[in-house]
């Protein structure tokens, strides 16, 4: 503090001084951090962007200090960044600093700006609770003057912002829990394809969070609490030894299906126990529709399954069977295993069941026909979009000249034939209602093309692979549009 600087640490990054941009930053961290995980790397940079990127000569600057009686000191950013080589590691990386006020008691603050000190990152932003005008007050003289009237925020938590500035506010002594639906909807998104889960995984990240389990191995009704994440290495041997062990890479975590993301997997199960009458289990599969259910033991642990199957075989043999004549062994995954690699086992066996979460509790089972239901309802979409699409290439082939739908195409050096085009090039080739009207089709022109605007973005968005089926409102939207071309496409 004697040399007036804020200095940051990340002692294996060299000289920043030419990165320009947030995302050639990342390249720079990634390279100088190869094992960590993506969510880290994205938490690191946007802290560093900060110090080196974002913050501007006259920018306030809060540094909490190891003192007994708890002080902060507050400063003004005095020039742009500065790597030293020469300095000792830890103390590379700096911008001047000229220090204001260096013995401001935390006992003068108000809790709510107070909590907002106490972030998760090392490196953070102050912006709720009119902090800047607070903290220049605090420096100056001490007197924390509070929000004015005015500036009373809601503690409603629908609001991004809301959400993850409560979560770090609670996160030393609580944590928010929600399910993944609600958490995705803070973005107003209802499925998580490749971009939604980056932009969320890069929000959490810059406020110093992630979520347990990845919201991206669970469905979407399953509940993830919002927990802090390293927020900056150090040189213990054991850095990471405290990290979540199912938080993988949560921006790449989407590129596979879990088994966790099935609905069935985390519904829950019915069972009895072993000492429990066949009459009752056959009873309960009656009850609610089942071909198998679970049979525990005396201490709770799942022992196996008895199902209609496993009752046919033992009575085949015996004139009278008890439950564990016809309980048979039971496979047991984990929530986080890749759902690909089941589908043998399932189909084979006809189920499976799911450990949760916590690695203890059976959560689900899964049965060959919650995969049929699943891959249905995946691949209903791709059949109707591509039905689409070739109704509209066989119709544009037909009836235009084919120089004339190239060069209606941004990239008409791409396109050799018809073939070439996909769904958004027909927007392009359909601009003007004269070339639409030689397609034959007697439609509203309007109509048809708000319809295949809104059909290209779902299909754009389909293509991403979610784990999450398309929403009922989106595959109405491709199934009329569907419909409305095949009612007026009978050459």
């Amino acid at each position: 503090m004697a040399e007036g600087l804020a200095i940051l640490g990340w002692t294996e990054l060299g000289a920043l001084t030419e990165c320009q941009s947030r995302e050639q930053l990342r390249d720079f961290v990634r390279e100088a951090y190869p094992d960590e995980s993506e969510r880290v790397i994205a938490n690191w940079t946007g802290q560093i962007w900060r110090v080196i990127g974002q913050a501007e000569e006259g920018d306030l600057v809060v540094m909490p200090l190891k003192t007994r009686n708890g002080t902060i000191a507050i400063g003004q950013i005095a020039g742009p960044y500065r790597y030293r080589a020469a300095a000792p590691e830890g103390f590379r990386h700096v911008r001047p600093v000229k220090w204001l006020n260096t013995s401001v008691s935390k006992s003068l603050i108000k809790s709510d700006l107070l909590h907002s000190l106490g972030s998760l990152l090392t490196v953070c932003a102050l912006t709720r609770y009119d902090a800047p005008r607070r903290i220049r007050e605090l420096a100056e003289s001490q007197i924390d003057p509070g929000r004015p009237p005015s500036g009373l925020e809601t503690d409603d938590l629908d609001t991004v912002d809301a959400l993850l500035d409560h979560a770090v506010e609670v996160a030393e002594r609580d944590s928010v829990r929600l399910t993944v639906r609600e958490l995705i909807e803070r973005w107003d998104f209802t499925r998580r394809t490749a971009q939604t889960v980056e932009q969320i995984s890069a929000d959490l990240a810059d406020r110093g969070l992630t979520t347990r389990p990845s919201f991206t191995s669970v469905s979407l009704d399953s509940e993830v609490a919002l927990v802090p994440a390293k927020t900056e290495p150090t040189s213990d041997a054991a850095v990471g030894a405290d990290e979540p062990e199912d938080e993988a890479d949560v921006i790449r975590a989407a590129d596979a299906l879990r088994v966790g993301q099935l609905q069935a997997g985390n519904s829950g199960v019915v069972g009895v126990r072993l000492g429990d009458s066949l009459q009752l289990a056959t009873t309960l599969m009656l009850k609610f529709n089942y071909s198998q259910l679970a049979v525990f033991d005396d201490h709770g642990n799942l022992y196996g399954a008895v199902s209609w199957e496993s009752i046919s075989k033992a009575q085949l043999s015996r004139s009278r069977v008890d439950l564990a004549d016809v309980t048979v062994s039971a496979r047991v995954v984990e929530h986080d295993e890749h759902l690909l690699n089941q589908i043998e086992e399932i189909c084979s066996r006809g189920f499976v069941f799911v450990r949760g979460v916590d690695r203890r509790s059976i959560s689900g089972i899964i049965t060959a026909s919650d995969l049929t239901e699943k891959f249905g309802n995946m691949t209903r979409p791709f059949a109707l979009l591509e039905e689409i699409e070739l109704r509209l290439r066989r119709r544009v082939q037909s009836r235009l000249p084919f120089e004339d739908v190239r060069g209606a195409t941004r990239q008409p050096n791409r396109v050799k034939s018809v073939d070439d085009l996909s769904l958004g090039n027909y927007k392009h080739i359909l601009k003007d209602e004269d070339t639409f009207k030689l397609l034959g089709w007697r439609l509203d022109y309007g109509i048809f093309i708000e319809q295949l605007d809104r059909v290209t973005k779902i299909r754009n968005e389909v293509m991403h692979f979610s784990p999450d089926p398309v929403t009922s409102d989106q595959l109405e939207v491709v199934l009329a549009f569907a419909n409305m071309i095949r009612a007026v496409d009978v050459s």
